[in-house]
């Protein structure tokens, strides 16, 4: 056909000028941008620090993510720099992790806080609680220092999971618990000064002990459960309860060792998996 206009080609050029400038400009950000691995190594980094201030500076690098993520950049064609990442829960169990080891004032009432805006998260599971998370806010509470209150909430969460197990109405799906659930509840009431700390750490105890599908104590359980009664009671009954608990712990390894092999056994049945980015215990 005919050729086209001096302006027509001159706009056809700009805009192919345009096209390969953006793509360009596409292609060196995938060169540089970060990787959720690399957010993931930040935020442990933080989380495991001792440094004053990491549990906050471990959340900012989650707030960034979840910009970059959201925030509308109109050279990305309107949408966030790192829309293609998702903030998930590995990354904000970090964060309370980072929470539960540090020794602000606000430390779980923080955690709580990433909880929350966990269980708020998008439909699609990238960020809701698992085990994982209960254990790391349980065990921040059992590091606050906050004694009678904070065993009480460790406690109560506790019971949301056992809830939502029996299918209770009203509870929400949550995860099942774990040995660490347990023992971090074990170990906020030893830690509570409360007069019967000894007997409400062992009330726990029992119900891990009931439970009927594999999931058990450990060595670290009844060590937590008789330092509760040795805090109690220290010259009474807390050596008494401590030999108690100690047999107990010698009838369990007698079963184990009796047991059919693959049959489980009295280390505790279950225990979260690790990952790069999380201890399998936050202990």
């Amino acid at each position: 056909g005919p050729p086209a206009p001096p302006a027509t080609a001159a706009a056809a050029a700009a805009a192919a000028t345009a096209a390969t400038a953006a793509t360009t400009t596409a292609v060196r950000r995938t060169r540089v941008a970060p990787t959720i691995h690399m957010y993931a190594a930040c935020i442990h980094a933080w989380a495991r620090s001792d440094r004053p201030g990491s549990a906050r500076r471990a959340e900012r690098v989650l707030h960034r993510l979840e910009e970059l993520c959201e925030v509308d950049d109109p050279a990305n064609g309107g949408r966030g720099l790192l829309h293609h990442l998702r903030p998930n829960t590995v990354l904000a169990t970090s964060v309370i992790n980072a929470w539960g080891r540090s020794e602000e004032r606000q430390a779980t009432s923080r955690a709580e806080a990433v909880l929350r805006r966990m269980l708020d998260s998008p439909a699609d599971g990238s960020m809701r609680p698992n085990v994982q998370t209960y254990a790391a806010l349980i065990n921040a509470y059992s590091n606050s220092g906050l004694g009678v209150m904070a065993a009480a909430r460790a406690e109560e969460l506790l019971d949301v999971l056992e809830g939502s197990e029996r299918g209770d109405a009203g509870r929400e799906q949550r995860p099942t618990p774990n040995v660490y659930v347990y023992t971090g509840v074990i170990k906020a009431w030893a830690r509570s000064r409360h007069p019967e700390a000894g007997i409400k750490a062992e009330a726990i105890l029992d119900r891990l002990e009931a439970r009927t599908d594999g999931i058990g104590p450990n060595r670290i359980t009844y060590t937590t459960a008789i330092d509760a009664w040795l805090r109690q009671d220290p010259e009474h009954e807390g050596p008494l309860s401590a030999s108690r608990l100690l047999g107990r712990m010698e009838r369990l390894a007698r079963e184990h060792a009796s047991a059919p092999p693959g049959g489980g056994g009295a280390e505790g049945g279950s225990r979260p998996t690790s990952s790069p980015t999380t201890s399998s215990s936050p202990w």
